[in-house]
């Protein structure tokens, strides 16, 4: 029995943000990129966009594990 989740659209927006800065914070830490110009630029800046960007998303991870919670009660 596959019950369909609506994701509301609160939601949506961060986490689109969320995974944009922490896959470009992967690129700048693993692939030595420059997609961020040079005064926007810090000291491990780029394991900064990928604790944001994974922050950013959290919610929705939560929105969906407490929506498999409660639809395996019923």
């Amino acid at each position: 029995m596959s019950t369909k989740v609506k994701i509301p659209m609160r939601l949506l927006l961060p986490h689109f943000v969320g995974m944009f800065l922490a896959g470009l914070g992967l690129a700048e830490v693993f692939a030595k990129t420059n997609f961020v110009p040079a005064q926007f630029q810090f000291e491990n800046y780029g394991w900064f966009m990928i604790v944001i960007g994974y922050l950013l998303s959290a919610p929705v991870a939560i929105f969906l594990i407490s929506a498999i919670r409660a639809n395996m009660k019923k």
